[in-house]
């Protein structure tokens, strides 16, 4: 979890060999105490007390199954430390401060970890520690899924492995109201911890890491930073996994449901790497206006949503058309707020149903065009966004040229567009190293999208790169005329531009004046 506030949790007595007798002691001890307390109390009391479990954090009937079941988690859950040096998305030649993040994990089939993938981003180091043993074991990254926030380590030293037992994971959602306990390593204190609360939403809804949209389950357990990562438990079996808390709210955890998760595992079996989930970009509105139905000639039996734009690079721009009105996906029967059945009393966003498939996949749409009722059928792909729902783990590409820093625009700035090519980029002037060769030009400039060079539209930051290149080699007294989206002009000389750069680099500890890959 990140930016929480630190809270002290209780935690369990780290020797898993004498974890058996204290329990039992301090359970028997409870029992006393609870029977003496109940002696002096009314019959009705006595009534309500008596359906009181001393074992419910497990909801188990024993104190024998409560043991084992404990027991099965404090050796499956590990702590995990991890070094990442973040980049720096403003002056992208350099990288940030080194930090250190701790999180949870646990161990599930084929010597695999799961962790939140949020903990590990742009890591130097990762070590795994189990519960009740003081050695960090070096792990290392198998699989990462950004677009949900999971990631699969591996410990390659045999001695980790020696007396662990995988979990395993539920096939089912749980209801609303059920009782769950979260399994972690939070602030405030170096052993397991382990809270209890109940599921009091399902949704689809955005996953910060990423922006994805996608099923996630928000909890009122005691959630806090180092929980992620940490496994949800319902019974003996794994329903999800903490990930996120909403800032400013009081007991509001979520947790990455079991089958977002299973939709990692069975990509990997399927097609033996990470393929990422399928995203349709088309803009829609939903239907619950009388006077849209009219209009669209639907009858009263026909409900669904208005596609009113799409992204010309997504697969669908050659399937759907503007004023399409989609009525089922797969046979599933959208309504006119854009949601499907999820179960009784639950819906859920029609996309449920489009991230439960795999890229590649086919999907079936039931339309109305014109007053026709029609079925469309389509493979799925990823199409990419115009700007990048994310940047982890990859260095950001930049261009300097007399001292004006391009860089192709991110999820830290903002922006309105619709992707028209797949290799389409946003470039950007980041900021202006101040140099008599760029003296003058107006800071307004500072943050403005890059339109055109000498007349030519730029398509993405190598083609900016190209072009810069090819008028300045041309001839020493060329010019170079940038033009923004907002009319904004900069005009620089090509041989001004080349006696500069070394000195700007010099003057601002810059070894290169373009990213790797433009180079």
């Amino acid at each position: 979890m990140e930016d929480i506030n630190d809270q002290p949790e209780g935690h369990l007595d780290p020797s898993t060999d004498d974890l058996s007798p204290l329990i039992k002691k301090r359970l028997s001890l409870i029992d006393d105490i609870e029977k003496d307390q109940q002696q002096q109390l009314s019959p009705l009391r006595k009534r309500q007390l008596s359906n009181v479990s001393v074992c419910s954090l497990l909801d188990v009937e024993t104190d024998h199954e409560a043991i084992e079941s404990l027991e099965l988690l404090l050796n499956s859950v590990v702590k995990i430390f991890c070094n990442s040096i973040p980049y720096n998305f403003h002056s992208p030649w350099q990288v940030q401060p080194q930090v250190a993040v701790r999180l949870s994990g646990f161990i599930i089939k084929d010597r695999w970890i799961l962790s939140n993938a949020h903990g590990i981003s742009n890591h130097t180091t990762i070590r795994i520690q189990k519960h009740g043993d003081p050695k960090k074991y070096p792990g290392r990254i198998l699989y990462i899924a950004h677009e949900c926030d999971l990631v699969i380590l591996t410990v390659d030293n045999d001695h980790f492995w020696v007396n662990v037992e995988p979990l395993t994971f539920t096939d089912k959602i749980p209801r609303l109201q059920e009782s769950i306990i979260v399994v972690g390593y939070p602030v405030g204190g170096d052993n397991l911890s382990i809270t209890k609360g109940v599921v009091s939403r399902v949704c689809m809804a955005f996953y910060s890491h990423s922006l994805e949209y996608l099923l996630k389950i928000q909890i009122d357990a005691a959630v806090n930073s180092g929980n992620s990562g940490g496994p949800a438990i319902q019974g003996k079996q794994v329903v999800g996994m903490s990930f996120e808390v909403r800032n400013g709210a009081h007991s509001v955890g979520y947790i990455i449901p079991v089958l977002v998760i299973k939709h990692l595992l069975d990509d990997i079996e399927k097609h033996g790497r990470y393929t990422a989930f399928p995203r349709m970009i088309f803009q829609y509105q939903s239907m619950e206006n009388s006077s849209y139905r009219k209009y669209l000639k639907l009858n009263d039996d026909q409900h669904g949503i208005l596609v009113t734009s799409f992204d010309l690079a997504c697969i669908l721009s050659k399937l759907l058309q503007k004023d399409d009105v989609i009525l089922a996906i797969d046979d599933e029967s959208i309504a006119d707020d854009g949601t499907i059945y999820f179960r009784r009393g639950e819906r859920l966003n029609f996309q449920h149903l489009m991230k439960l498939k795999f890229v590649g996949d086919t999907i079936t749409f039931k339309i109305i065009r014109e007053g026709q009722e029609i079925t469309l059928t389509s493979s799925l792909d990823k199409t990419p966004a115009l700007v990048p729902w994310h940047s982890h783990d990859k260095r950001p590409e930049y261009l300097i040229y007399a001292g004006i820093v391009f860089t192709v625009l991110t999820r830290f700035f903002s922006c309105n567009g619709t992707l028209q090519e797949l290799t389409q980029q946003i470039v950007v002037i980041n900021q202006i190293l101040a140099d008599d060769v760029n003296y003058g030009i107006d800071s307004d400039v500072k943050y403005a999208v890059l339109k055109t060079v000498n007349g030519i539209e730029i398509n993405n930051i190598k083609h900016l790169a190209e072009l810069i290149d090819e008028i300045s080699n041309k001839k020493d007294d060329a010019f170079i005329r940038f033009e923004m989206e907002t009319k904004e002009i900069i005009v620089i000389e090509c041989k001004e531009a080349k006696q500069s750069e070394e000195r700007i680099l010099t003057q601002n500890s810059i070894a290169h004046a373009r990213s790797e890959n433009l180079r």
